[in-house]
This record gives C-alpha cells, structure tokens and sequence, in this order.
C-alpha cells in the first residue's frame, strides 16, 4: 500500500517518496503558494516594509500583466494600494505605542 501525502498549501495530493516530496517541495507552485499562505498571515507593518523596499513593477501594467506574478520581485501594488496599507498600519500603530506610567517613591515603596 502507497502513502498518501497531501500537501495544506497547494491541496495536491502524491504518493509519498522522499524523491517526491523533494521534487514537490522544490516546485514553483509549491514555492508560490507556501509564499501566499505566510503573506496572507503577515501584519500590515510587515507588508507594508516589504513593498515599500521593492521597486514598481513595469509588467504589471502591461497587456498580459506580470507573467512571475506573486513571485515577481517587484511590487505589483498600487499608489491607492500603498496608501490603504499605510492608513491601516497608521490605525494599529497607536495602541502599540508604550504606556508611560510615572509612580512616586512611595508608590514604589508599597509594591515593595
């Protein structure tokens, strides 16, 4: 009886080998979906950092669009894009700020 490995990112199945889980692991559609699986989980901090550290990609406003897609190292967002993920990291950045808390001697003195 062969084993059965089914892959959570790309929702293929494959008799499982060492060879081919390699073979599968290794695959640009693997490698795609993997990428898509871990962005989707990302803050709007992180995303944000990582578009802005990429250049516009020039393909994507082309005809027949970027052909690498989201493993295109270029950013494939818009201007309206980027400034929807700025707003949304600007709302979650406030509740990360430190709280200042300023305790007297004597306060101190009772945790003590």
């Amino acid at each position: 009886m062969v084993k059965k490995y089914f892959c959570d990112y790309c929702g293929t199945r494959f008799a499982y080998s060492p060879e081919a889980w390699r073979r599968h692991v290794r695959g640009v559609a693997h490698v795609r979906a993997r990428a898509e699986h871990y962005r989707q989980l990302s803050s709007p901090r992180e995303l944000l950092r990582s578009e802005q550290a990429r250049r516009p990609c020039r393909r994507r406003s082309e005809p027949g669009g970027c052909l690498f897609g989201d493993s295109c190292v270029f950013s494939h967002l818009s201007q309206e894009e980027l400034a929807r993920l700025r707003a949304a990291v600007a709302e979650v950045a406030p509740s990360l700020r430190p709280v200042e808390v300023t305790l007297s001697p004597g306060q101190v003195a009772e945790w003590g």
